[in-house]
């Protein structure tokens, strides 16, 4: 390691995190449960401002992918798609019914 590397050693709040990934992934587990409605928009070679809605059914564990039903492009609709996240700029979640967004906001993922 380089001496000119300085590292800032703050100390981790480890509760609070371990509460924000409680509240995250119950968030997620709510949503999957409750088929909400989401819209995607993609970035990225070939996909970049593509927009696409669906109902989400499953998250991969990892966070790299998310199942969603019906999900309509501008190409057409299909059944059921396996989404790579590395090719989402955003996931806005709403309800099934409605559409609204929870929170009234956008949910960004990383």
């Amino acid at each position: 390691m380089s001496e000119d590397l300085v590292v800032a050693e703050e100390p981790l709040d480890r509760k609070g995190v371990a509460e924000q990934r409680i509240t995250f992934l119950g968030i997620l587990e709510e949503s999957c449960k409750s088929k909400a409605a989401v819209s995607l928009r993609f970035h990225g070679p070939g996909v970049e401002g593509v927009k696409a809605s669906g109902t989400l059914l499953a998250v991969e564990s990892s966070l790299d992918e998310i199942l969603v039903e019906n999900l309509k492009t501008p190409t057409g609709e299909l059944p059921v798609a396996r989404v790579n996240l590395d090719d989402v700029l955003y996931i806005k979640v709403g309800d099934a019914v409605g559409g609204e967004s929870r929170q009234g906001g956008e949910n960004h993922v990383p």
